[in-house]
């Protein structure tokens, strides 16, 4: 049998286990629920188990500096008015809201290294992590409501008015 990869799961069965149906299938335990992958051979099914363990991984390792990228941003978008802490603020708000905030990309260049590191992990981890970036910090709620009364302008509906007729 191919070799199901560790990470921090517990293989059950080293053995071809078949399920209900005679299919081959791979029993894990995840977080102390057993999981069972099935698929018409065993490799597949292990193939989509090291998958499944490795997606599991990456989130394990990306929260907690996708946590610390969220709250990098908001300290700069909260504590300053230039240019960078407009940038940081465009990227929580299109990560909390993309609908009503968008990016301008362009506007990570206004970043110096340290906080283009920090906007690039906000983005993947909001991706990868899948959760907002106000529930990744402490008090996430109220410094979003802080980031919307203080960057409100940058919502598309009013950023970008004035190129629109009004009726």
């Amino acid at each position: 049998m191919t070799e199901l990869i560790a990470a921090g799961l517990k293989l059950v069965s080293e053995n071809d286990v078949y399920d209900h149906e005679g299919q081959p299938s791979v029993k894990f335990m995840h977080g102390g629920t057993l999981k069972r992958l099935s698929s018409s051979s065993a490799a597949r099914a292990v193939e989509t188990a090291n998958k499944f363990i490795k997606d599991e991984h990456r989130t394990a390792v990306l929260a907690p500096q996708y946590s610390a990228a969220v709250k990098t941003l908001c300290d700069l978008a909260l504590g300053g008015k230039g240019s960078g802490s407009h940038a940081a603020a465009q990227v929580l708000l299109s990560c909390w809201n993309g609908d009503n905030y968008h990016l301008n990309a362009t506007g990570l260049g206004n970043l110096d290294a340290e906080y283009f590191e920090a906007a690039l992990m906000v983005l993947r981890g909001r991706v990868q992590v899948w959760e907002e970036p106000q529930n990744v910090i402490e008090g996430g709620d109220d410094i979003f409501d802080k980031l919307v009364r203080e960057w409100g302008h940058l919502r598309t509906d009013r950023r970008y008015s004035d190129l629109y007729e009004q009726d």
